[in-house]
């Protein structure tokens, strides 16, 4: 167990007990390391896949003593991470970028489609016309119920294909039922799976150009997915949900959130 009382460090009290040697961190070729008080620098590398764990592994970036790792359990049971001793004094936290996008991305459009499931059988059961649903806006100044998912297909594979530095498919925004639209949100899903973490990591800084009529946007990689992305995809996802909602489709926030 690594122990972190005191401000103590740079200790691991556990091997200590078992093996009765002191060990302590060796300075690293960049000089010394600063672990003195509680203001020591150190970056956390949060690994993506926030699965559903009892334990987290904390690995030391540094030499130890008569050991290489020092495993602890942690009161989180959320996420994994790795803690690196910053030799230059920065405190950085890193995300992954295939992460953030690609299996979020992935994961809301298919509850999407699984919500439009449930607006099929509506239909079915109600004796609706399914156009009621798929041209119904919210307000008159609003776009239609299949605009909201067209937008939301094209901001995802817009993003990670950006990113991968890939060209952004064009379609044909053709859909007019429901089935059609499940079809769109597919095609997007196998679009977006097909890119590799290797080609999305890596590019929080990568500079994104958007061009909208004859203007020019510019974005960094993490600002684009985070501060665009993101937000836009879930807006039109939510205004989905909404109209369908509004009209009757038995559909409530497990419907929307679905298994993350």
């Amino acid at each position: 167990e690594h122990s972190d009382k005191g401000g103590n460090h740079q200790r691991c009290t556990a091997n200590q007990q078992r093996h009765g040697k002191r060990f302590e961190l060796h300075e690293g070729h960049h000089g010394r390391l600063a672990h003195r008080s509680e203001s020591a620098h150190r970056t956390l590398a949060i690994e993506s896949n926030l699965e559903a764990v009892t334990n987290a592994k904390v690995e030391s970036s540094t030499l130890l003593t008569g050991t290489t790792h020092c495993e602890a359990l942690a009161d989180t049971a959320a996420s994994r991470f790795t803690i690196h001793f910053n030799p230059k004094g920065k405190t950085m936290t890193s995300i992954s970028m295939y992460q953030a996008s690609v299996p979020r991305f992935v994961n809301i459009l298919g509850n999407l489609s699984k919500i439009l499931d449930k607006a099929k059988a509506h239909c079915e059961a109600k004796k609706i016309d399914e156009t009621a649903l798929t041209t119904f806006r919210l307000y008159p100044d609003m776009l239609a119920m299949t605009r909201q998912v067209q937008i939301a297909s094209d901001t995802a594979k817009g993003l990670v294909a950006r990113l991968a530095g890939a060209e952004i498919p064009a379609w044909e925004d053709n859909e007019k039922t429901l089935a059609d639209l499940q079809a769109r949100i597919q095609k997007t899903i196998d679009f977006v799976q097909a890119f590799k973490p290797a080609q999305i990591d890596g590019t929080e800084d990568k500079e994104i150009v958007v061009k909208r009529a004859d203007k020019e946007t510019r974005y960094t990689g993490m600002q684009f997915l985070l501060g665009h992305a993101v937000p836009n995809i879930y807006f039109h996802v939510s205004a989905a949900y909404n109209i369908l909602r509004h009209n009757g489709v038995e559909i409530g926030k497990r419907d929307y959130l679905g298994n993350p």
